[in-house]
């Protein structure tokens, strides 16, 4: 899952003090991230989640797009045109891409 992916990948060093679990990574990356990737494109019905406004639907979602952002995991647009469009809509809200850089900062004072 995306925000297992940050917890295992970026901040096991600084926080956790030990190594990345690479085999959690991969299995994330290769299986459970696509998963999540082919149902959230399933589910888009608009511009959003639910249609046309943003909902707290899409807030919960952003947050695990935000961990991956973290973790330089992308959503491969190719693959999935709609949801790669979508999370860029996402993450250039201001709620979105200011955490993100306030985020970014605080990773890099852990060291991660």
């Amino acid at each position: 899952m995306p925000g297992i992916c940050l917890q295992k990948k970026i901040l096991a060093g600084p926080i956790f003090k030990r190594a990345p679990n690479e085999t959690e990574i991969a299995l994330a990356i290769e299986k459970e991230i696509p998963a999540i990737f082919d149902y959230l494109s399933s589910s888009l019905q608009g511009d959003y989640l639910m249609g046309a406004s943003l909902t707290l639907a899409d807030l919960a979602v952003g947050g695990l797009f935000m961990a991956m952002h973290h973790c330089d995991v992308q959503c491969d647009g190719e693959r999935w045109p709609a949801l790669a469009d979508y999370i860029a809509r996402l993450m250039a809200l201001p709620a979105f891409s200011k955490v993100v850089q306030e985020e970014r900062m605080m990773l890099k004072m852990l060291g991660a």
